[in-house]
């Protein structure tokens, strides 16, 4: 399989990267939403209440306070959530992408070289069965393939002789069982496969 440009190589983020970047960021969002109604909604009350101006004054240093501390810790945190979700299912994003490109080659009728997976990638499993069963498959069409052709072949032969008048009844039977002998072979070939 060719390697992939250095766009999918370098930068490239599959879709399930993507979807577990939106499910690691989703939770953070609601905390710091959470965060924030039951931090600064309480002090904001506070500030528009009936407090003394002292009160008031701590409220406002307190809230002034939380706010240039809290603000940065949430986005920092969430820019490092993102960071790291894209990281850790990178070892997920890449092998997904090769096995999509090698299943769109097999349903284009291309029959590719061994699947290869980086090391530490997750889903080599997968990739070792899909492996397993290209090579199958590979195998098989490669059997009949070659029944067909030697099918073909006496099949052109018979009717060459037949045509010139060279085959006697007793040895027609005979080539014809031959030829039914391939076909057999061939359906033999394809009965693990249920088509």
């Amino acid at each position: 399989m060719a390697r992939p440009n250095i766009w999918h190589r370098k930068i490239y983020v599959h879709s399930i990267q993507r979807k577990y970047l939106y499910l690691s960021l989703v939770p953070l969002i609601v905390c710091s939403l959470a965060i924030i109604l039951l931090t600064f909604l309480p002090m904001q009350l506070l500030l528009t209440g009936r407090a003394s101006e002292l009160d008031k004054a701590m409220v406002a240093s307190c809230l002034s306070a939380l706010g240039s501390r809290l603000w940065p810790a949430i986005f920092l945190s969430m820019l490092l959530a993102a960071i790291l979700s894209v990281f850790a299912s990178h070892a997920l994003g890449g092998p997904l992408y090769r096995l999509e490109a090698i299943g769109k080659r097999l349903a284009a009728g291309e029959f590719i070289a061994p699947i290869r997976v980086r090391e530490g990638d997750d889903l080599q499993g997968m990739a070792a069965v899909l492996d397993q069963a290209v090579g199958t498959l590979r195998h098989a069409l490669a059997r009949i393939r070659e029944q067909e052709g030697v099918a073909r072949e006496r099949l052109g032969a018979l009717q060459g002789e037949l045509a010139a008048g060279q085959v006697p009844a007793a040895a027609l039977s005979g080539r014809l069982q031959e030829i039914a002998a391939q076909l057999e072979g061939i359906e033999e070939t394809l009965g693990p496969f249920q088509i």
